[in-house]
């Protein structure tokens, strides 16, 4: 049985930044410690997964214009 993920469904999310600058959301079951040295996390989101994105991307651009 293969686990299908409801895009449109409130869930919570991890926003992950990479050094690449791609940028994810990732679900957050609760249990996970994150962090690494290719990504950093750059927020919490409790939405769908596009509104996670968009957050992600705004949270992105808000860093970028107070350096």
């Amino acid at each position: 049985m293969t686990d299908t993920v409801n895009y449109n469904q409130n869930k919570v999310w991890v926003l992950v930044h990479f050094n690449t600058g791609r940028i994810e959301a990732w679900r957050d079951y609760g249990d996970m410690a994150w962090g690494s040295t290719i990504y950093s996390v750059i927020g919490y989101f409790e939405g769908t997964y596009r509104q996670a994105l968009k957050k992600a991307k705004q949270l992105i651009s808000q860093e970028d214009t107070q350096q």
